[in-house]
C-alpha cells in the first residue's frame, strides 16, 4: 500500500482536514468561549447548547452535517471543527469562571485596566485549560474525520480505505488502516503533550 500513491493521497486527505479542524475549532472555541464567559448572564444563555454539542457522541454529527455540507472535505472539516469548538468553549469558559477572585481583587486594588487583567490574569488560566483540553480533542477530530470518511461515502481519506476493505473482507489492508489511524492519534498525542511543556512554562512540570 505505501508503494502506491493513492495510498499516500488518502492519509493526506484525512491529516488536512484533521489538523485544520483541530486549528479552526480551536481558535473559535477559544474565543468565543473566552468573552462568552466573562458576562456571566450571556454564558448562562449560551451553555446549554454548548454542553448539549459538547455531550453528544461525536458521530452523531457527520449525518447531521452531511445534509447541509454533502459528502467530501467539507463534512468532514464542519465535523471536526464543531466538536474542537465545543471542547474548547467549554473549557475556556471553566476557566474564567474558575479564576481565582483572590487574583481579580489584586487586579482591582492595582487599578489594573481592563486589557491588562485580561492579559496578566484571564489569559493565562484560559491557556493553560485550553491546552489541556486540546490533548482531548486532537484524537476526538481524528475519531470525527475518520468516521466522516467511512458514514458518507467520500472518494479519499483512511476512512475509505477501512470501507473499502471491509467491502471485500481483505482484512490485511483493514488491519493496515487502523495500525496508520493508531500511529497518526499517537504522534499527535505526544507533538500536543511536548507543545504544551514547551509553551505553557507556568503550569506543573
Amino acid at each position: 500500500m505505501a508503494q502506491t500513491s493513492a495510498f499516500w493521497h488518502d492519509i493526506a486527505s484525512t491529516v488536512v482536514t484533521w489538523l485544520a479542524g483541530v486549528i479552526v475549532g480551536t481558535m473559535i472555541g477559544g474565543v468565543l468561549g473566552f468573552f462568552l464567559a466573562l458576562n456571566p448572564y450571556i454564558w448562562a444563555a449560551a451553555e446549554p447548547w454548548v454542553e448539549f454539542f459538547r455531550s453528544l457522541p461525536s458521530v452523531v454529527l457527520v449525518p447531521l452535517v452531511s445534509i447541509f455540507l454533502g459528502v467530501g472535505a467539507n463534512s468532514r472539516f464542519a465535523c471536526a471543527t464543531l466538536v474542537v469548538a465545543a471542547l474548547m468553549m467549554a473549557s475556556a469558559a471553566t476557566a474564567i469562571r474558575a479564576t481565582r477572585s483572590s487574583h481579580l481583587r489584586l487586579a482591582i486594588a492595582w487599578r489594573a485596566s481592563f486589557f491588562r487583567t485580561m492579559v496578566s490574569f484571564y489569559f493565562p488560566a484560559t491557556l493553560s485549560h485550553l491546552a489541556v483540553a486540546l490533548r482531548a480533542a486532537i484524537p476526538l477530530a481524528l475519531i470525527v474525520t475518520v468516521a466522516a470518511d467511512m458514514l458518507v461515502a467520500t472518494d479519499s481519506g483512511l476512512g475509505r480505505i477501512l470501507m473499502d476493505a471491509l467491502a471485500v473482507f481483505d482484512t490485511k489492508k483493514l488491519y493496515a488502516g487502523v495500525i496508520v489511524v493508531g500511529v497518526l492519534g499517537y504522534l499527535a498525542a505526544a507533538i500536543s503533550a511536548l507543545l504544551e511543556r514547551k509553551t505553557i512554562h507556568w503550569s506543573a512540570a
